[in-house]
């Protein structure tokens, strides 16, 4: 499961506020943070989607499947080892969840993909 940073959980308090920043952004990130690369959630092409809710409507799942010839990628081979939510197009914009994967993820060639599931716990208080 996912972390929630500091940011995150102040993005929650504003939405919880009707100041609504939504999470927009998953970035896949190498294991030194360097971005791999950044797609906006929901947008047609970009591969990166808000699915349903798992665990009663407590777990946000945000998927992403990135192939490494997607425009965009760098130079491979590539490792992907974390995702992260952003609600800013930037590099500078801070995590607000973080997630390590289970197993680090190599593209070798254009051909191989990816498919994340970025899963973030929102306990839901009765």
């Amino acid at each position: 499961m996912a972390e929630i940073s500091e940011a995150g959980y102040e993005n929650l308090r504003d939405a919880i506020e009707g100041n609504a920043l939504p999470w927009k952004y998953i970035e896949l990130q190498t294991s030194s943070g360097t971005k791999i690369t950044r797609r906006q959630i929901g947008l047609a092409g970009s591969g990166a989607t808000l699915e349903a809710r798992e665990n009663g409507g407590q777990t946000v799942v945000f998927k992403v499947v990135v192939n490494g010839g997607d425009p965009g990628m760098p130079p491979l081979p590539v490792t992907v080892a974390r995702s992260v939510i952003k609600d800013q197009d930037s590099d500078a914009a801070p995590g607000l969840s973080i997630e390590t994967l289970s197993t680090s993820f190599t593209f070798q060639e254009s051909a191989d993909q990816l498919t994340v599931y970025h899963k973030v716990q929102v306990p839901k208080i009765e």
